[in-house]
This record gives C-alpha cells, structure tokens and sequence, in this order.
C-alpha cells in the first residue's frame, strides 16, 4: 500500500534531517523529487519495502547514511555542457573580465565541480581568450565539490575518449593528450585548477 502524502513527506523529513545530523550536510532544500528519487534508488538497494520500512533501516545501519549522502551528491556533468551558455561568456563576458584583471589575474569559483569537466570547459574558454588577447594575466579556477571521490577523478584530469562528442577536434588537439582509450587534460590547463 502507499503512503498518504503527508505521511510520506513526514517520513522524507525525518530522513533528511537524520541525514543532515549524521553528515553535516542539508538537503532539505533540494527538490523533492529529486530526494524522492535518490532515497527510492537506496530502498532498491536496501530491498526495502516501504518508506518506514527504509527509514528504519537507515537508523539501524550507521553506513547506510555515507550511501544515501554519496547518492545526494550525484551530479550531472560533461565537456560544454551548455553550449549556449558557453557562446554567451565568451561573446559577452570574458572581454571585461580580461579588461578587469588586476596584478593578481582572474580569480573563479566553481562549486559543486563534479569530476571536473567543466572547471576544465571552464579553463579552456579562459586560456583560449587570453591566446587571442596575447596576454599572460594569471589565472585561478578554485573548484570545489563535497564529493572527495569525484574530486580525485577531477585532479586526474583523464577522461575516455567519448568526450569527443563534447570537445571539439581542435580543442581535444590543443588541450588534450590522447592516452589510449583516455584523453588526459594538458599541464597547462590543469595547472589553472585547485580541485578541493
């Protein structure tokens, strides 16, 4: 049988709150669906029956909260991820970033970084506009992500090769190394990053 909805919404609470005094971390904020989905994914793994029955289980099983909290965190990531949204930084916004940059260079912030591919989407556009300004103003990309997992792969900076649907040939020359079924991102580009 299924839950009345404020029945459930009571017991998603409960889940999130233990959540949030087990890791530190609120999700409480995030899209009910979207918890809905990440606490119905743990029941099939749990092979829990029903939404009592899988907060019960989180109470009883202390690792079980590390399981929900790494499935909180899942993101969706990829090279250019948002073409369009790429075209409008480079037409509109990176001439007067450049134009701005002090003695210290450009100083970013990308949170929530993921695996990284776009912290490093993100420092190609900037490397590539400082090739054609002809300048060697310094640059800073601090990325960040609660997912330490994630943040490995990103400090790797080594992708398979699909990334090839998303970098374009001139870009994958340029900025890649090709590593048998991988692609590893040159030094250059990760030199831009602290992944943290």
């Amino acid at each position: 049988r299924s839950l009345p909805t404020n029945e459930a919404e009571q017991i998603v609470q409960r889940i999130v709150a233990f959540l949030r005094a087990r890791t530190g971390h609120d999700f409480s904020s995030y899209k009910r669906a979207t918890v809905l989905r990440r606490i119905k994914r743990r029941m099939q793994v749990t092979r829990s029956q029903s939404l009592p029955v899988y907060a019960d289980y989180l109470v009883a099983n202390p690792e079980e909260a590390q399981e929900l909290f790494g499935d909180m965190l899942i993101s969706v990531t990829s090279f250019f991820r948002d073409p369009e949204a790429y075209k409008v930084l480079v037409e509109e916004g990176l001439g007067r970033l450049f134009e701005e940059a002090g003695e210290e260079g450009l100083r970013l912030w990308v949170v929530g970084c993921a695996t990284g591919e776009e912290a490093y989407s993100l420092a190609i556009v900037l490397l590539e506009e400082a090739a054609r300004r002809q300048t060697t103003v310094p640059i800073q990309i601090f990325a960040t992500d609660l997912d330490e997992g994630a943040l490995a792969t990103a400090r790797e900076g080594r992708y398979p090769a699909s990334i090839e649907a998303d970098v374009s040939e001139e870009r994958l020359a340029r900025f890649f190394t090709r590593e048998s079924l991988h692609y590893r991102v040159k030094k250059e580009v990760r030199d831009t990053l602290l992944f943290a």
